[in-house]
């Protein structure tokens, strides 16, 4: 098969400019106006339409090396060629030759600039390539509310906003500080333009899917948790994060401190819960803990 019938094209969520750089040859380009994102997981895709029957197809970052090599035989035989470059997985779609991944497991900064996916035929030895730009962005993770004073029992709202961050992969979480430790109560799952809530998130604790979650080149995302009765353990800082889930890298928010507001008639509420299964003298423990300091102050006098 003559080489000169075949395209190669080289497509990646964030490239944006191409180049015909060996071999007369022509090349279609697949033009996606996005980026990769810092600590997060991105792909290189290289495909190439009506392959020669027997190719090597590299991909390079800036002619430093291959960080995929690809034995490629008509029809449905591709093969993984070893070593790649650490932190980098190359897959092939078994069911569609065509195509062939390079997959960023964290990227970051080194990951700009020129990268190159190159076809040769092993029999002829002719070659083409396509040359595309990655742009890395660093996203923010931004946390809010309607109010850090919530009254005890009252529900709260909480809303974890994501921008740079089009076609994403990636947990979102909310979490919870005391003592210093942080705990996990929302969690959701971005996988590119599917969201959903994961099964770890606590009971009580209502995190939902927001703006832009359902598109996966929208810039921005919104998520939200509802705590739907707080309590005083969520008297702590918050905040939310933007996880990697297969590196563990994870980009924070800001911090948020609820301070939860009580007053008498929620102490009464407390009194009340706690008389089930408390004796009269545990009754008067919390009393004493809860009521006003004035109060305090007659009971002293007493003794």
């Amino acid at each position: 098969m003559a080489f000169s019938k075949f395209f190669v094209i080289f497509t990646m969520v964030i490239i944006l400019m191409a180049d015909q750089s060996e071999a007369d040859m022509n090349v279609r380009l697949e033009h996606f106006k996005h980026y990769a994102i810092i600590g997060q997981r991105s792909v290189i895709t290289c495909i190439v339409d009506d392959p020669p029957d027997r190719a090597y197809i590299t991909i390079l970052r800036n002619n430093q090396g291959p960080y995929a090599t690809f034995f490629v035989q008509v029809p449905r035989c591709c093969r993984i060629m070893k070593p790649f470059k650490e932190g980098y997985i190359a897959d092939c779609h078994q069911y569609n030759v065509d195509r062939y991944d390079l997959i960023i497991k964290q990227v970051d900064f080194r990951d700009w600039g020129p990268w190159k996916c190159r076809v040769v035929d092993i029999d002829t030895s002719i070659g083409a390539a396509y040359v595309g730009d990655v742009i890395v962005k660093q996203a923010k993770v931004h946390l809010s509310t309607e109010s850090t004073r919530p009254m005890l029992y009252d529900a709260v709202n909480l809303t974890c906003q994501l921008d740079t961050v089009a076609r994403l992969k990636a947990v979102v979480q909310f979490l919870r500080v005391r003592h210093v430790n942080a705990s996990v109560f929302g969690s959701l799952s971005q996988d590119l333009e599917t969201c959903s809530v994961l099964n770890t998130t606590t009971e009580g604790y209502n995190a939902r899917c927001g703006l832009g979650s359902n598109k996966s080149v929208a810039n921005s995302k919104i998520y939200t948790m509802e705590i739907a009765k707080v309590s005083y353990e969520d008297n702590a800082d918050w905040f939310c994060q933007m996880k990697n889930i297969e590196t563990g890298y994870a980009q924070k928010s800001n911090r948020i401190t609820l301070a939860v507001i009580f007053t008498l008639k929620s102490s009464k509420g407390m009194m009340a819960r706690s008389a089930g299964s408390l004796d009269t003298g545990h009754i008067v423990l919390i009393a004493l803990v809860v009521m006003p300091v004035a109060l305090l102050g007659g009971v002293s006098s007493l003794c």
